[in-house]
């Protein structure tokens, strides 16, 4: 998949998605979805991201975010990250975890993470995100955006 048109859907649904005129959840405790990766050294992947809220204490959060990236050999990303709601549909969020990658050597690096849920219309979740990964020798810096769907009511 090219980059630049992952990018430019991502950014379609972010800007065209309608306002809703009914309360619409905020930052939702559990979600998963589908969306890309792209970065500065990486090919693209397909990404399965998550959300697992550990904690809620209004307007904090304290979020577990694992995420399962497919491009060749699998790759897992698991960031705790506090997010703040700022709107009724906007938490941004930062954060701290591990990087893991089985190509070569499969080792775990260290990684900070920060990024932007939106909650669209009903159910569905934007997830902008990017991670800062510190590996030996260099450091590397990665996107995803992914469309989730809420899982809220499953588990409440």
């Amino acid at each position: 998949m090219n980059p630049r048109f992952a990018f430019a859907v991502a950014t379609a649904l972010f800007l065209l998605a309608p306002a809703a005129t009914h309360a619409q959840p905020v930052s939702p405790d559990y979600y998963v979805g589908l969306g890309i990766r792209t970065g500065l050294y990486d090919s693209t992947a397909l990404v399965i991201d998550s959300r697992i809220t550990l904690a809620r204490v209004e307007p904090w959060t304290a979020s577990l975010r694992p995420t399962l990236l497919l491009a060749g050999a699998p790759e897992l990303r698991v960031a705790a990250t506090i997010d703040y709601v700022i709107e009724d549909r906007v938490v941004p969020y930062a954060g701290a975890g591990i990087a893991w990658n089985e190509s070569g050597s499969a080792r775990t690096d260290p990684m900070l993470a920060a990024g932007l849920d939106w909650v669209l219309v009903g159910p569905l979740v934007l997830d902008l995100n990017l991670n800062h990964l510190f590996q030996p020798n260099d450091t590397d810096t990665e996107f995803t955006a992914s469309l989730n769907y809420s899982l809220t009511r499953v588990f409440r």
